[in-house]
């Protein structure tokens, strides 16, 4: 299976997370041993470390995996496979409601607003000559308390032909359900601890939860990516 260099960074990123919750274990272990209530505390605020740590980390994976594809695009729309054809065509689609959406379906009313819609069009219609002109997609929404229906939404834009990001992982035999909300719970705390909240309390099991969860979606992430074609090396000229 074809591996991303966005997962080989994201592996070197995620050892600062290992070593956050091996220190929030041995922290509370000894928190229990010695009936110390300062070691416990100590142990749960690595926890919530952990989980800010582990949310930004999957942010940025999935936002340079974003960049690799589209920088893996080739050069010639007849030299690229039919899955990134699908990709260019959507990104065409995209970005060129985008670029009338300032108008509101009207024709712009001044030069200023006529010379941005030409030069927008005259680069999104580009695509189909230069795929590897595509600008990047945007994770949209991530932080807005929707971590699992950012990625979805994301996979699906990268893949707008294929199935369901989600659905096709249920398939494989995963909890779906239990990702979902799991993906859910590390975005809403970030967000919590990140705006100062005190009471979002994380355990080291917790925190061990969610990394599991996170690392597991990131791999099938990558699964999905190789097998539909996202991720293969043909084409690039």
């Amino acid at each position: 299976m074809t591996r991303s260099l966005a997962y080989t960074n994201f592996l070197l990123r995620y050892r600062e997370v290992t070593r956050l919750l091996a220190a929030a274990h041995r922290y509370e272990y000894a928190a229990i041993k010695r009936s110390r209530t300062d070691l416990q505390e100590t142990a749960n605020a690595l926890s919530r470390s952990v989980v800010m740590l582990l949310a930004g980390h999957l942010e940025g994976y999935l936002g340079d995996l974003i960049s690799e594809i589209c920088d893996a695009m080739p050069s010639k729309w007849d030299t690229a496979i039919v899955p990134k054809k699908i990709f260019v065509a959507q990104a065409v689609i995209d970005d060129l409601l985008k670029a009338l959406h300032f108008t509101d379906g009207a024709a712009p009313q001044n030069a200023k607003q006529l010379d941005a819609l030409k030069s927008d069009v005259e680069m999104i219609s580009a695509y189909f000559s230069k795929p590897n002109a595509v600008k990047p997609r945007r994770l949209e929404g991530y932080y807005r308390n929707d971590g699992p229906g950012a990625v979805e939404k994301l996979m699906l834009s990268l893949n707008p032909a294929g199935p369901k990001f989600f659905d096709w992982m249920e398939q494989l035999g995963t909890d779906r359900s239990r990702m979902w909300v799991t993906l859910q719970t590390v975005t809403r705390d970030r967000n919590q601890i990140a705006h100062g909240s005190l009471t979002t309390t994380k355990t080291p099991q917790d925190a061990r939860t969610a990394v599991c969860v996170v690392v597991a979606m990131v791999r099938r992430v990558e699964r999905y990516c190789s097998q539909h074609g996202l991720l293969s090396q043909q084409g690039l000229t």
